[in-house]
Parts: C-alpha cells; structure tokens; sequence
C-alpha cells in the first residue's frame, strides 16, 4: 500500500469511529435520559423504546464492523 492510500484508509476510519459510533453512542444517551425521565413520571412510551432497542441494535452492530 503506498503512503497516500495508508492515509486515506486511516483517515476513513478515523471519521466512521467518532461520527458513526460516537453519534450513535450519543444518541443511545439522549434516548436512556428522555426515557428514564418519562419512567420517573410513570409513562412508559413504547415507541421511544422502540426507537432506544432499534438504535442499540445498530450501534452494537456497527462496533464490530469498525
């Protein structure tokens, strides 16, 4: 592999690791907090844990993938 195609492999998956797996993450953590805080008040929203299961699937199948 020359130089420049080492630097553009490293690069690609520099920027797939932070914004796919960080976004993701991220997004996992918005998702528990508005659900915990939906839980305190005693209403449970079925499509926000669908959404909260669903967005852990890809996240938790994006990581190997990595």
């Amino acid at each position: 592999m020359e130089q420049n195609d080492k630097q553009t492999f490293w690069r690609f998956t520099i920027r797939y690791n932070v914004l796919l797996l960080g976004g993701l993450y991220l997004l996992l953590l918005v998702l528990t907090i508005i659900a915990m805080k939906f839980r305190m008040e005693g209403v449970i929203h079925a499509q926000l844990l669908l959404c909260l299961f669903l967005t852990l699937l890809v996240a938790l199948i994006s990581w190997p993938v990595c």
